[in-house]
């Protein structure tokens, strides 16, 4: 059983980031040193976004493209759906905004131990070091 299913949210509705922006995120998921499987949420985005994260990171995660305007909550649910199917069910949840890049390479772990130390708690949440 993976410990985690850590799932990266993207949305192609108003103000977004660069499709390097995004890259870099991803790649910062996926050099944490913890046992995951990483998948994408991407409500909205062109075709462009598609194609080139897809090229970029082939099978190193998995990909849910939902091509119909719908809240956070929906597409994250469908993507954790579309994984447990996909992979099992995993210990825990992780949701990630497109905003987040990790910094250390133990930065998740860290969290997610401090979810352990806590089994009354149904959800963790942390503090960015910036927020715009």
């Amino acid at each position: 059983m993976n410990k985690l299913l850590t799932i990266y949210n993207i949305c192609g509705l108003g103000n977004k980031p660069s499709i390097q922006t995004y890259i870099n995120n991803i790649e910062s998921i996926l050099q944490q040193n913890i046992n995951q499987n990483v998948a994408l949420s991407a409500c909205m985005v062109d075709d462009n976004v598609k194609k080139t994260l897809y090229n970029y990171f082939g099978n190193k995660i998995s990909y849910n493209f939902i091509d119909e305007i719908l809240t956070v909550n929906i597409t994250y649910n469908h993507t954790a759906l579309c994984c447990i199917k996909e992979f099992g069910l995993p210990q825990g949840f992780v949701y990630i905004d497109s905003g987040v890049t990790f910094i250390k390479k133990d930065d998740l772990n860290r969290v997610w131990q401090q979810f352990i130390l806590a089994p009354s708690c149904g959800m963790i949440t942390t503090k960015a070091t910036s927020d715009n």
